[in-house]
């Protein structure tokens, strides 16, 4: 039996115990989201990552990912896995490769970490197709960024998703001296995970956040949704668990899904989206 003092987690365990779920994540894209998205991923305690990325790591990569000089001209997912593993111990899949609408590994999480409509379009169809539970996108647009979390057996949440997916001759081409800064692109990637983290630990999610740095009271953030009922989560509260006569949930553990394993440390109101 572990003493609490001496687990490498200790700070973060009311929020998340990494012994206790064990998700399957597939990043596709490796640059200014995917690259510390996957960072934190690891930092969090996440063992079982795949990265799917086909480019090299240019100067230009260096202010906004997790790269350095010494990386310059590497595949950008084999410079990630080594930095990862340097910095964490958690040995990523590295795919070395342009997703082009095939077939992905078996994953329990999808996340969009790429740069065109056309691409998210893509991983979204993939996400239906092979069920994937649960997906989520993150865009930077200089200043503004939006996250995605899509829980794919949600048709309201789908629908959502497909009207964000515009051809990419819609979108506005910012210049290349204003398209992404690191404080920016790492506060996507940090959404990013944290909705990863409170949909694995406690059945939460928000389908869509529009954030504008320099205009904070334009910010937008759509309802939490839960797969809990009110009167199911004040009983959940009530006992400190998820009694497995809730309805299904997708608490990931060691192995992949399961949805009737009950969290004994788990309280719903523990963790709010949006605070």
């Amino acid at each position: 039996m572990r003493k609490p003092y001496q687990h490498q987690f200790l700070r973060q365990l009311a929020f998340y115990d990494p012994d206790f779920y064990d998700p399957c994540v597939t990043v596709v894209g490796a640059g200014g989201i995917g690259s510390p998205v996957v960072w934190l991923l690891a930092k969090l305690g996440l063992r079982r990552i795949t990265v799917i990325d086909g480019d090299r790591v240019e100067l230009h990569n260096l202010p906004t990912t997790m790269y350095s000089k010494t990386t310059l001209g590497l595949h950008k997912v084999l410079a990630l896995r080594k930095t990862v593993k340097r910095g964490t111990g958690v040995t990523i899949r590295a795919v070395v490769g342009k997703f082009r609408g095939g077939k992905l590994p078996k994953t329990d999480i999808l996340i969009s970490a790429v740069d065109s409509m056309d691409a998210r379009r893509m991983l979204f169809r993939a996400a239906r197709l092979q069920k994937i539970p649960f997906f989520v996108d993150g865009r930077i647009g200089g200043e503004k960024l939006r996250v995605y979390s899509i829980y794919m057996k949600d048709v309201h949440d789908r629908r959502l998703y497909k009207s964000t997916l515009v051809p990419n001759s819609r979108v506005s081409p910012l210049p290349c001296t204003a398209q992404q800064v690191p404080d920016v692109g790492y506060m996507v990637s940090s959404m990013i995970v944290r909705a990863v983290r409170c949909w694995v630990a406690t059945g939460r999610w928000i389908p869509e956040i529009v954030y504008y740095q320099d205009q904070v009271e334009l910010a937008q953030v759509a309802e939490q949704k839960s797969l809990y009922n009110d009167q199911e989560e004040d009983i959940a509260k009530m006992l400190g668990l998820l009694s497995s006569n809730l309805p299904e949930v997708p608490l990931v553990v060691e192995g992949g899904i399961d949805s009737k394993h009950p969290d004994p440390r788990a309280e719903p109101s523990a963790i709010m989206e949006g605070s």
